[in-house]
């Protein structure tokens, strides 16, 4: 397999260190050994350092707003810009945690990480919860090649659910895997039958694979995106990319240079989602 596309200032188009699962003539995913386990001094010693390193060079926004967000603010699942922006100084890790902020694949721009950033990303991203350590999840990274084949397909299959839909809207879904640098795809790979760990506990170990990749991506100083929509639960989708019927494509995580320092959103009111349990409700 050929190595990673490199551009003019050093930035990975593509990996293979994490390469997708090769497809076998009855349709399922052949996955290789997993890879030796090393030692590390840790998720945020890692990302402490890689923080510093890239302060020098890019945004460190990674503090704790001084006011807090305004009642004019988007919803919470919105990703819109509000008004003010988070203050761009240097932080403790609770401050960038406290500060984390999803960035719109369409506001990032070239470069995107090194061959070697985004590998570190990928081994931090794995650092997850994984109840009966089974690696129930997948990453693949898609080549820019790859991402014009995947634009296409959302034309074609966009197209079934909005015949009708203006030529505007539909090169949105043909540009929608273009948008970042980097695109990484994650999906889980379910262990069946396993006593004592569900499906549904494999999938949140998937989930959180996505989470820290944002963490691994934003602590390194660029701007990543979490994203889903319709493509995410669309079968012809997910074969493309070898993601069997039966597993989830969990998400599509952009990566790329923010063009500008992120904007804080409305979030929830604790009291409002934070209980202390006194004493159990009676049950039958």
């Amino acid at each position: 397999m050929p190595g990673p596309a490199v551009c003019a200032n050093g930035s990975a188009k593509w990996a293979t260190r994490m390469r997708p699962a090769s497809i076998s003539s009855t349709g399922s995913r052949k996955f290789p050994s997993p890879r030796p386990r090393t030692t590390s001094s840790g998720c945020w010693r890692a990302c402490r350092s890689i923080a510093c390193s890239a302060a020098s060079r890019r945004i460190n926004w990674f503090s704790i707003p001084n006011s807090p967000a305004t009642a004019a603010e988007s919803p919470m699942t919105d990703t819109s810009t509000p008004e003010a922006p988070l203050n761009i100084t240097d932080g403790t890790p609770l401050d960038f945690l406290a500060s984390r902020r999803s960035v719109l694949a369409s506001r990032m721009e070239e470069p995107g990480p090194s061959q070697q950033q985004l590998d570190q990303m990928l081994e931090i991203a794995v650092r997850v919860p994984d109840h009966g350590r089974m690696t129930p999840w997948v990453l693949q990274i898609v080549s820019p090649a790859a991402q014009i084949e995947l634009g296409e397909l959302f034309v074609e299959e966009f197209r079934k659910i909005e015949p009708d839909a203006k030529d505007e809207r539909v090169d949105l879904e043909r540009v929608r895997p273009q948008r970042s640098p980097v695109l990484v795809v994650v999906s889980s790979r379910t262990v069946p039958d396993r006593d004592g760990v569900p499906p549904v506990e494999q999938l949140l170990s998937a989930g959180n694979v996505c989470f820290n990749l944002l963490h691994a991506a934003t602590a390194m100083g660029f701007a990543a995106q979490w994203v889903t929509n319709w493509p995410s639960y669309n079968d012809r989708i997910k074969a493309s990319l070898g993601i069997p019927t039966s597993e989830h494509l969990v998400g599509f995580i952009h990566i790329g240079t923010p063009k500008g320092p992120p904007s804080e959103r409305q979030r929830p009111v604790m009291a409002e989602v934070v209980e202390t349990i006194d004493s159990l409700k009676p049950v039958s």
